[in-house]
C-alpha cells in the first residue's frame, strides 16, 4: 500500500482520523500525519493553508465558490466543471446516519399520530434573514419550537447534529429546514436530517438539490 504524507488544517475540527476525507484515502493508502505533507486538506475556516507548498485540496461546506489560484483540486457544492480538479460533493453525504435513516423516508405512510407541530433548530440566527423571518411567520400561527440557540423558546438548547437532535425531532409533524441561502447545489444535512426523522420539511434553499426539495 502506497504511503502518503497528509496535513488537515482550517477544518471545523481538530481531529485527524476522524476527518472523512482522512478516512476515505485509509482505504487506498498508508496515510501518514505530517508537519511536512505531500497532500495538504483544508477548509474555509483560517488561513494556515496558505503556509504550505504543496498540493491542496480544499474542502468546502459552505456556499463558497473556490479559488483555482489558491487550491490545486476542491470539493465543493457548486455546480462547476474544471476538468479534473473539481469534484460536486452535497454535505449532507458526510451525515452517513442520517442518510440512511433518510433513504427510508418512502416507507413511512402516516404521521398523524404525532402531536407536536413543528421544529426549528438552528444555531446561529444572522446567518439567513429569510429563515427567521418565516420562522417569526409561522410561530404567530402556530407555535414553532426552537431548539438551538436561534430564537430558542423551550430552555433546552440542542446540538444542531446528532441522535439528541434526531430524537427530538422525530415527534414533529414539519421541521424547518431552511438552508442558509438558496444557490443551485448548495444542498446541506438540513433536509436529509428532517427525512431522516419522519418529519416534513419546509425547505428552502436549492432548487434543483438531488433529494427533490425547492422553495
Amino acid at each position: 500500500m502506497k504511503q502518503i504524507k497528509v496535513k488537515v488544517v482550517d477544518w471545523w475540527d481538530n481531529s485527524f482520523d476522524d476527518n472523512f476525507i482522512i478516512k476515505a484515502l485509509k482505504k487506498k493508502f498508508e496515510v501518514i500525519e505530517s508537519e511536512n505533507p505531500d497532500y495538504l486538506i483544508y477548509s474555509v475556516f483560517g488561513y494556515e493553508h496558505l503556509e504550505y507548498d504543496c498540493i491542496r485540496i480544499l474542502f468546502i461546506g459552505e456556499n463558497i465558490a473556490p479559488d483555482f489560484n489558491i487550491c490545486d483540486y476542491a470539493i465543493g457544492m457548486n455546480h462547476i466543471k474544471f476538468e479534473d480538479r473539481y469534484l460536486y460533493y452535497p454535505l449532507f453525504f458526510i451525515y452517513e446516519n442520517d442518510l440512511k435513516r433518510a433513504i427510508e423516508k418512502h416507507k413511512i405512510k402516516d404521521i398523524s399520530h404525532k402531536t407536536k407541530f413543528c421544529n426549528y433548530i438552528f444555531s446561529n440566527k444572522n446567518s439567513s434573514k429569510i429563515r427567521g423571518d418565516f420562522f417569526e411567520f409561522l410561530n404567530k400561527y402556530k407555535k414553532v419550537d426552537s431548539a438551538g440557540k436561534d430564537r430558542n423558546n423551550i430552555n433546552q438548547v440542542l446540538p444542531v447534529e446528532g441522535d439528541a437532535k434526531y430524537n427530538f425531532m422525530k415527534n414533529y409533524k414539519f421541521s424547518i429546514a431552511f438552508e442558509n441561502s438558496s444557490t443551485n447545489g448548495y444542498c446541506t444535512e438540513k433536509i436529509i436530517q428532517a427525512f431522516a426523522a419522519g418529519t416534513i420539511p419546509i425547505y428552502w434553499g436549492d432548487k434543483h438539490n438531488p433529494t427533490g426539495g425547492g422553495d
